[in-house]
């Protein structure tokens, strides 16, 4: 019965701390109940190696809401654009978005070689205009599906 009971607190103990996202001070708000709801509902739960993301503020592009990239394998970030922290953007399915391709990085479903992605194993250039690129398709999907 002690091991039974030092197995379920341990188990426990492996959810509480399964998902790890850590925003700089500028992004703590965009971490709301839906993107942890998000990451719960999506991301492979212990004893499956959970990734690390960081969340920061970063000067980008003006048509960049946000961009996902890896750091290393199991960790990455989600770069936010300053500009739109405070505009009343919906930062949230901004977030789905970008953690979609999280979890298309993590599961290796895409990769960056170059100038080219890898989706699904097949080699996408960049030149192809951002609604036609599958992997995009993908995360505007499922957020789409989450947050309406």
């Amino acid at each position: 019965m002690k091991y039974l009971i030092t197995l379920l607190l341990a188990i426990l103990t492996l959810q509480l701390h399964s998902q790890e996202i850590i925003a700089d001070k500028w992004c703590d708000q965009l971490i709301n109940q839906d993107v942890q709801r998000f990451c719960l509902e999506n991301f492979k739960q212990p004893p499956f190696k959970q990734p690390i993301i960081y969340v920061q503020a970063s000067p980008l592009n003006p048509k960049f809401l946000a961009v996902a990239n890896i750091l290393q394998p199991g960790e990455y970030i989600i770069n936010v654009n300053v500009i739109y922290l405070d505009v009343g953007f919906d930062m949230s399915r901004v977030m789905i978005h970008e953690l979609v391709h999280i979890i298309q990085f993590h599961e290796q479903r895409l990769r960056i070689e170059g100038e080219f992605f890898i989706y699904n194993g097949q080699y996408d250039s960049l030149d192809w205009p951002y609604n036609e690129r599958p992997w995009e398709i993908e995360a505007d999907h499922r957020a789409a599906l989450f947050c309406d």
